[in-house]
Parts: C-alpha cells; structure tokens; sequence
C-alpha cells in the first residue's frame, strides 16, 4: 500500500515535470527563434550600415581606399588610377604624402608601390597610356592654359 502511493506519487511528480519539460521546451523554441529573428535584423542593419559608409567614402576616396578604410588589415590591389593620383601628389611634396600616409594615416599606396610601378613604366615609342592617365589625373586640377601647354608640350 505505502509502495503504491509512492508509485502514483512519482508518477503524479513526472507527469508534472514532463508538463514542465514541454513548456520550458517551447519557450525555449520561441526565444531561440526570436534570437535568430534579432541576429538577422543586425546583420540587415550591419550590411546596410556598411553599404550607407560605403556609399559616403565612395564620394571622396577611389574604391581602393574605401576597402582600406573598412579593412585596414586587408591588403589592398591598388589600380592604375590610385597609383596615378598617389604619384601626383608625390610630385607635388615628397613630404606632404608622407604627413597624409603616415600622421592622418590617408589611405595611400606606400612609397615602395609608387617605386614599383614607376619602375615597370614603359617608354617605348608610341602613345604612352601610362602617361596619358597620369595627365589626365593632372588635368582635372588645371586651367585651360595649362591643359593647352600639357598639349603643346606634348605634341
């Protein structure tokens, strides 16, 4: 008899904690997927986030500097016309690249990419298509008599 009680008292004591299983078992559920639901929309935000900086940088700086500014640890296929522009102002003060990459830490090709690239500029007669990209990175700063002197120094 005491055997028999202790028998539907656990049994009674199991079925509540099975009740009690399938109820922390679904809030369980509901919480994982409000949890994916939330991760989801942060990532949403995240991406949407990066394309609105992206969208922002993308007005001042080239493509390359862009991925530089997000990834600074990224390393970085600079293109004809990044190097181009880095030369200009290299040209311009040696010094002054050097403060922008350095102290401001601008997004700029480093000095041994400008010297490989200047190294692998060709000369051989004809149009000179590296030369002409750099002109026209010049030319976008210069007057109408200066663009005119380019062209008659040229010819």
């Amino acid at each position: 008899n005491l055997m028999s009680e202790r028998i539907k008292n656990l049994e009674s004591e199991n079925r509540e904690l099975k009740v009690q299983i399938e109820t922390l078992t679904k809030n369980h559920k509901l919480e994982k997927s409000s949890l994916f639901d939330e991760l989801k929309q942060l990532k949403t935000k995240s991406y949407d986030t990066e394309n609105q900086i992206t969208f922002i940088l993308s007005k001042i700086f080239t493509p390359g500097q862009v991925k530089t500014l997000l990834n600074p640890k990224k390393r970085v296929r600079w293109t004809n016309e990044d190097i181009a522009c880095a030369i200009s102002l290299r040209s311009v003060s040696a010094k002054a690249y050097r403060y922008l990459r350095n102290k401001l830490k601008y997004p700029l090709p480093a000095l041994s990419s400008l010297r490989k690239w200047g190294s692998k500029f060709d000369c051989s007669p004809g149009i000179l298509k590296q030369v002409l990209l750099i002109l026209e990175t010049y030319s976008k700063t210069m007057s109408e008599f200066e663009k005119l002197a380019c062209l008659t120094f040229d010819e």
